[in-house]
This record gives C-alpha cells, structure tokens and sequence, in this order.
C-alpha cells in the first residue's frame, strides 16, 4: 500500500432512511443522482444496521464494535472514552479528517478524532430560545432574522409537517450546502482526506411538504405499507406501546407522512448530487472511495407505526448501503452478500493502508474491490436492541428478549415482512433451537479478546 496513493475518503449518511426509500430500490422515490452513484458502486441489497437507533448505531459505526461492547447499547448510553473512533485511527496515520452535520456521541467524553468539526445534532430549527447550545445550523437561522419555530414549520397531523420557509434554510439544504464549502475551501491539498457529510434528515418532523421536491410527488401515487396494525397480533404486547393510534396511522397519513419522507430524501438527493459534482470538478471524484448509507430506518406506517424504538423488525433494520471504490471507470455490480453498516469503520482503515484492530469486530469490505483482500463471506448477521437479541439468516429470523417468555420467529423466505410469529409453533421447533444455537455462539464471540487461543499449543475444542 505504502507505493499507491491513499484515497480520499467521503462518508454520506442520512438519519432514520429505509432500505426502500431511494430510486433504484423504490421507483417511486425520486432520488436520482443517488441512483447514478449506485451504477458506479457495490450495491449491498441485503445491509443492516447493528441496532435500531441512532446513539447506538453511531457508536457501533465509529467504533466498529457493536453497541454492547462500546458502552452504548441504549439510545441513553454514550461510547466509551476509552474507544477509539476509526477517524482517530485515519487521523493518526496521515489523514485530515472532518465532519459536517449529525453525530450524536451525546455525553462522551471520547476524542473524536476529527481535525474539522461542525457538528448539529438536530433535526430541524429548535430551541432558539437557548443560545448556550447552539449549533451553526441555529446561528444561520437567527442571523437570517427567524426567531421561532413556527416562522418554519407548521404541523399537518401528529405525523409529518410542512416547510414555510424559502428551501436554502432547511437543514438538510444547510447541511449540504457546508459539504460543498469544505469541499471548495477547506478539503487539503498536500494530504489524503477524510469528509462525514451527515444529513439530520429524512428522520421526523417529516418536513418535506412545502419544499420544491414536493412537486415530484402526488399523494395517490405513494404506495402505502405492506401491513397494518393487524399484523400486530401474535407479537409481544410492548409493540403496541408504539401506536400513536388507536388501529394505528391511517392509510391517508400514511400516505401524507411517506409524501413529506420522500419529498426531503429527494432534496437531500439534490444536494448529494451537488457536492459529487463539486468533487469531480476537484478531479479527485476517481481517487475517493465513497459510501453511502443511514445508522436505521423507519416503521413509516408499517404495522401501523411510526418511528423507531427498541424492535429489530425489518423496516428498521434494513438501511441502504453503497460503495463506490477508488477505482477509475468502476461498473456497478449488485450483491445480496450480508453485511452491517458499522463495516465502514474497518473498510476505511483498509483501504487506507491501516491495520484493523483485532478487537474490531465488524468486517472489512474492500475486498468487493481489491483482489489482495478477502469478502467477509457472512452466513448470517447478529443485530441487537438493548435487551433484545436476534440472529438473521437467509430464510430466518428468530428474535430473543432476555427474561422475557416470549420471542419472535419469522421465515422470512416466506414471509418477507415479518407478518407471522412462529414462536410458539413446535413445528419449528428444531429451526428455533438451531438458531439459539447460532445466537449463543455470537454472544461468546463478543466478549474481549474472545479470539485468543486458551494457550500455546493446547487443545482446541
């Protein structure tokens, strides 16, 4: 590696985006410079988070350890100081990393390891009333003259919003507009790069309406959920705990709801598009390894829910993931190989010519590109939701909550949206065991330093 150039490095990221909700999965989404991206990238159909929120997974991201092993296995735990961010590792090792938009390390104390910072860890205009906590997305708003919020969004239902005000002082327009001026005034010149372009969007207040990209859309052409709060039956009682509703949200707010979803993922697909723009006109667009994905997703009006919480259902596991290597004239290929997206930290550490740490317990993925590396070749995925555990194979889905008498189980070749619990079914009985089986051997893998042999030389069981 030392005889070849390092590759600039550009990570975007979205907040709460589905794997269903861009074009070139979901024709109705309009969202069509990322669709061009993914012609040129890996395009991994079957990726997933580690967990299904966004302190969590962004802790297993940086980290490239899960949640449970970081210290943040909740939305209200926060990574270990004594972690060590990829981007440390980048830093330490010749790059100049930094990032522009959402992070959420909430209370660590942990370095960051960025050289460039302008972290908003909102989702939108908030709390002007408290300068002491701003961010530069609030000081933009207050010196364009806005004093509330109100002046910017109105509420449509309990479940989505309408933008009031000109396009350029939504935040996910902020957000890629600050991409495009690191990358014209602040990107160096004599060192390799790394960027985290983190958009807040397309998670709620679900503001889309109102903006330009809402003229993309008409509302009886947004397809609905696949199921509703019917399919609720025979899942442990606390998913009903999510119901904002009595039968859960209505077909036309589901429809309202998905149109402002869509409407700001477009937006924020203009804006991609943009800085990939600006970054071929650097002529360093060939030399930049670029992924492209989200920390989790969204009910969006499955099961009649809305949002997220601590469920490893499908709609909020499965996220989007593209990668686009540093190589010139490269041709898009498909996979529907497992992988997780906290596979970003070891992959960035490879293709820049860094040792992976052993205690990383995420894969490196550089070898979808390079010949010298090897692909993960995952059987099957372990994902985790504070005390809940779940392991996913090609055909199923089994689904433990500790102390807890109940479980979940899904064939999912069958039953792709997880709409029959086969738990307590003994015709499944074996294919549930042999599952726990899986899930146990993942759980003695996490432990620290689960790797190293008993002692030189001695017997391996």
């Amino acid at each position: 590696m030392a005889s070849i150039k390092r590759p600039n490095i550009l990570f975007l990221m979205t907040d709460q985006q589905r794997f269903d909700t861009i074009g070139y999965i979901n024709e109705v989404v309009k969202t069509p410079h990322l669709d061009q991206l993914a012609r040129e990238s890996i395009v991994f159909q079957r990726a997933y988070t580690t967990n299904p929120s966004c302190v969590p997974a962004r802790a297993a991201i940086a980290s490239g350890r899960y949640p449970s092993q970081c210290g943040a296995p909740t939305y209200i735990t926060y990574i270990h100081e004594h972690e060590t961010t990829f981007m440390k590792y980048l830093q330490q090792n010749g790059y100049y990393t930094a990032v522009i938009g959402k992070q959420h390390f909430g209370e660590s104390g942990i370095e960051r390891g960025y050289d460039y910072e302008d972290i908003v860890d909102i989702h939108g205009p908030k709390d002007f009333a408290n300068t002491e906590s701003s961010n530069s997305y609030m000081d933009f708003l207050r010196a364009a003259g806005f004093t509330k919020n109100r002046e910017l969004l109105s509420e449509i239902s309990q479940y989505s919003h309408t933008w009031l005000a000109e396009d350029r002082y939504h935040i996910d327009h902020y957000i890629g507009e600050r991409g495009k001026q690191w990358l014209k005034n602040n990107r160096p010149g004599d060192q390799p790069w790394y960027l985290c372009l983190s958009f807040p969007g397309p998670h709620n207040p679900f503001d889309g309406r109102g903006l330009a990209e809402e003229a993309l859309y008409r509302e009886d052409e947004i397809n609905l959920p696949e199921t509703d709060a019917s399919a609720l039956q025979g899942k442990p009682d606390y998913y009903r705990d999510l119901l904002l509703t009595e039968g859960g949200i209505s077909e036309a707010d589901a429809r309202t709801m998905r149109l402002s979803y869509y409407a700001n993922m477009s937006m924020i697909d203009k804006k991609i598009g943009e800085v990939l723009t600006l970054l071929k006109e650097t002529g360093e667009y060939e030399n930049t390894l670029i992924f492209f994905t989200s920390d989790h997703g969204d009910f969006s009006g499955d099961f009649g829910l809305v949002y997220k919480g601590q469920y490893v259902s499908e709609p909020l596991m499965r996220v989007p993931f593209l990668i686009k290597p540093p190589v010139a004239g490269f041709q898009g290929v498909l996979t529907e190989d497992f992988i997780l997206n906290f596979d970003v930290a070891p992959t960035c550490l490879a293709a820049a010519g860094i040792p992976i740490p052993c205690n990383m317990t995420a894969k490196d993925l550089s070898g979808y590109w390079r010949d010298d590396r090897e692909k993960p070749g995952r059987k099957h995925l372990y994902i985790e939701a504070g005390g809940v555990r779940s392991i996913r194979t090609d055909d199923w889905k089994l689904i433990h909550y500790r102390d807890r008498p109940y479980g979940e189980l899904y064939h999912l070749k069958e039953d792709p949206w997880e709409k029959a619990n086969l738990w307590h079914d003994d015709q499944y009985k074996e294919v549930k065991q042999s599952l726990q089986v899986l899930l146990l051997d993942e759980l003695i893998g996490l432990g620290e330093k689960s790797e190293v042999p008993w002692n030189v030389n001695a017997p391996s069981i």
